[in-house]
């Protein structure tokens, strides 16, 4: 079979046997579709595995702790290469420090990504890559079923929240002043709309994640905060330190912080467990369903 992948036209006479998943998402992927026995390697993990697949992530040989080498790449013998995001998953980290899907394919490597650089995150568009991805291996029903289960889970979630008034949210990222946030469009604003929440600043440019001035957030008064767990700043810290600049915002008397983890979303299952993880926190009058 043949498929179109991110501008390349990549086909499979059978289902690859070793493949090196270079991100946590694109490993949670392939597990979630019970191919653990397929993964040579994995890279760059920087977030809590999903509890599903926990235990067998911890059979994947870790490769590097951010992104392999060229020679560490090519010691797992991949005959398929898994990435999250292109950019990342071929060119490496710093740009240039690993292996182009031209060179992959020249050493007889296939390459296949579930975001293609540019593109904004997506939920359907993430859905079509997941079953894709699947289909390579053969793995079409699971990866049918899983969509199945999560399409039912945020139908479950909308109910829910039985037309409830969006709470107005602002997302924190980090820094003390400019404020890193997202802006509309992508998968944390979807996320966030499904779980119940407007983003204060929907009208921004996704990419890059704009940066906004302390000012700006007060004068737009969120009821609630979402904070992305994404680096060395633990939550607490976050929302000491948001309580203390936004000190008059309906989010601090009301004490609404949410926590979600780096990677929020990203996943099928993740952006099923996520939408009620958060509205829960913005509508703790609603009952939500448990996932998964």
């Amino acid at each position: 079979m043949t498929i179109s992948n991110c501008g390349q036209e990549v086909t499979f006479d059978a289902p690859p046997k070793r493949v090196v998943a270079m991100d946590q998402i694109s490993t949670e992927s392939l597990l979630h579709l019970g191919l653990t026995d397929a993964i040579a390697g994995t890279a760059f993990r920087n977030d809590e595995i999903f509890p599903a697949v926990s235990a067998e992530y911890a059979k994947v040989k870790v490769l590097a702790e951010m992104y392999p080498s060229k020679e560490v790449l090519l010691s797992a013998e991949p005959d398929l290469v898994v990435g999250n995001i292109d950019f990342f998953t071929y060119s490496g980290f710093p740009p240039g420090s690993n292996f182009t899907r031209q060179e992959l394919g020249d050493k007889g490597i296939k390459s296949y990504t579930l975001q293609c650089q540019n593109e904004q995150p997506d939920p359907e568009r993430m859905f079509v890559r997941f079953a894709e991805l699947a289909r390579i291996f053969g793995a079409e029903p699971k990866a049918q079923q899983i969509i199945t289960q999560v399409r039912e889970s945020l139908a479950r979630t909308e109910t829910a929240l039985g037309g409830a008034t969006p709470v107005p949210t602002f997302i924190y990222r980090s820094g003390s002043g400019p404020l890193s946030t997202f802006g509309g469009g992508g998968g944390s604003n979807e996320g966030l709309r499904r779980a119940g929440g407007q983003n204060i600043f929907d009208d921004k440019a996704p990419l890059p994640p704009p940066e906004v001035s302390v000012e700006s957030v007060a004068a737009l008064n969120p009821k609630a905060v979402v904070i992305s767990d994404e680096d060395e700043q633990s939550p607490q810290e976050k929302e000491r330190f948001l309580r203390d600049i936004l000190g008059q915002s309906d989010a601090v008397r009301e004490g609404r912080f949410c926590v979600t983890d780096f990677y929020a979303f990203g996943t099928p299952f993740r952006l099923a467990r996520d939408v009620n993880v958060v509205g829960r926190c913005l509508h703790p009058d609603k009952s939500f369903p448990t996932f998964p």
